[in-house]
């Protein structure tokens, strides 16, 4: 019985310089917490995902910038801006084969403007 020929090793490092930068491209993130009081700040999370014919790896952008804010376990969390890469018509191609970006910002905490006057 023959057996299946093996893969060169040009071959084998192609395929690992190409898995290391689709890892690379599908992994970056980021988050920014900056305090205002002792009990509150603002906050800007960002992801960026790749996209192969519409599959988006590891997962959405947005949906990872939303996980990144919620691991981070700020107290009071409100979203006052969630942008998305948008390309309008031209969306479909970018589809095929792109990478997309997530940006979610707000707000964090109790400033203290939300307790009743008797209980400050």
């Amino acid at each position: 019985m023959p057996s299946a020929p093996r893969p060169s090793r040009s071959a084998i490092l192609r395929t690992l310089l190409c898995s290391a930068v689709l890892a690379t491209l599908s992994s970056c993130v980021s988050l920014k917490i900056d305090r205002t009081s002792e009990t509150s700040g603002t906050f800007e999370s960002s992801a960026r995902s790749f996209v192969i014919l519409g599959w988006h790896l590891p997962r959405p952008a947005i949906q990872t910038a939303h996980e990144n804010i919620a691991d981070a376990s700020l107290p009071h969390v409100v979203h006052t801006d969630v942008r998305r890469t948008n390309w309008g018509k031209f969306n479909w191609i970018l589809e095929i084969i792109s990478t997309r970006k997530g940006v979610v910002s707000g707000i964090w905490g109790h400033t203290g403007a939300e307790l009743p006057e008797g209980d400050r």
